[in-house]
């Protein structure tokens, strides 16, 4: 093992010096290695596009409300809803921006996850402990790593689900002190929610419905 490194190397040397004496088996090389990797690399999207699609839920309600949402909101609208499956097609159907992503998709700190999470909830007058609830099964979306205890295995009492939810005592009932420190458009309240919800009158405006889905204009 210690000498392939260096074998390599000479390999490859021999090859530049074979490739530099014959033109045509140079540019033949060439053309088949760009060709071989153009064919694999729309071989790995397809294969990945495949497996996306699988991954989606064929709901054919959920994708007119993303349809609706693309037709009828503003550009650079911010949108929202307590389903983390619902908000990672966000940006997939619609060319809008998620008001909750998942910590792993970007540079927002899990503290700011932790207020949209509180803020989102409480719009839909979710009860506190229902919340709590939430919270618990969807700590890996919230604060990936953070999340998982040292034998890589996800912790339901993970310190920063305790932190959550001492967050959640604190903010509970109390939007108008958080709500303006981020930018919200629109909320979407998914079947998955609907029982436990009583949106807020003060704070949202029905836009649409389609059937169990219903859209709020945040005001």
């Amino acid at each position: 093992r210690a000498v392939m490194p260096f074998s390599t190397l000479f390999m490859v040397l021999i090859l530049f010096q074979l490739l530099n004496k014959f033109q045509k088996a140079k540019i033949f090389l060439g053309t088949f290695l760009i060709l071989s990797m153009s064919i694999y690399a729309v071989n790995v999207q397809i294969t990945s596009s495949k497996v996306i699609e699988k991954a989606h839920i064929k709901n054919p309600d959920e994708r007119l409300i993303f349809d609706w949402l693309e037709l009828n909101t503003e550009e650079k609208s911010t949108i929202t809803s307590l389903d983390t499956d619902f908000n990672l097609l966000i940006p997939v159907y619609t060319s809008r921006y998620t008001y909750l992503p998942p910590t792993d998709r970007t540079v927002m700190p899990t503290e700011e996850g932790v207020n949209r999470y509180i803020i989102t909830a409480n719009l839909l007058g979710i009860e506190k402990n229902t919340q709590k609830e939430i919270l618990k099964s969807n700590l890996s979306y919230l604060f990936i790593y953070q999340a998982y205890n040292r034998n890589h295995d996800l912790d339901p009492n993970s310190p920063k689900r305790f932190e959550a939810e001492e967050k959640i005592d604190k903010y509970y009932g109390t939007l108008d002190s958080i709500k303006a420190q981020y930018k919200l458009d629109y909320l979407v309240l998914t079947p998955k929610h609907l029982a436990s919800s009583k949106p807020s009158k003060k704070h949202l405006q029905v836009v649409t419905s389609i059937n169990e889905y219903i859209v709020f204009k945040v005001i």
